[in-house]
């Protein structure tokens, strides 16, 4: 008899979880908008299918991300090495016409040998030295 009564009491604590759990499962599928006739099973397979196709995704978010981090960062260095290349080619060539220019800036007066030559002879010639300079 007295396993009869713990057995009872066991099996009354039991139903009263299942209704529990039947309560909770309803509100469950009202929740995420599925037919409250839905068998337990067809919801959680769903939700498992929903699962590891959000995981896939996800992961294919992340590497797309990644790919893009990746390119934008090759990019800013093939920019910066394109400028670099400038900036050297640039130093290069204002290092060359300044080595280039031995007769000065564009904009200087060329001085001819008439402007020089006080005697006023107008020759091109640098003046003769005369017996005098001797």
């Amino acid at each position: 008899e007295k396993f009869a009564i713990d057995a009872k009491n066991q099996l009354d604590k039991v139903v009263l979880k299942e209704a529990e759990v039947r309560e909770k499962f309803a509100k469950l599928l009202k929740f995420y908008g599925e037919d409250p006739k839905m068998m337990s099973h067809d919801f959680f397979s769903i939700l498992s299918a929903f699962a590891t196709a959000f995981d896939v995704t996800k992961d294919q978010v992340l590497a797309i991300e990644e790919k893009k981090k990746k390119d934008a960062k090759k990019a800013a260095a093939k920019m910066k090495k394109q400028e670099e290349k400038k900036r050297m080619k640039s130093v290069m060539v204002s290092t060359n016409n300044s080595q280039n220019n031995v007769e000065g800036p564009k904009n200087s007066k060329k001085i001819s040998w008439n402007d020089a030559d006080k005697s006023g002879n107008g020759s091109e010639e640098p003046p003769k030295k005369s017996n005098s300079d001797k």
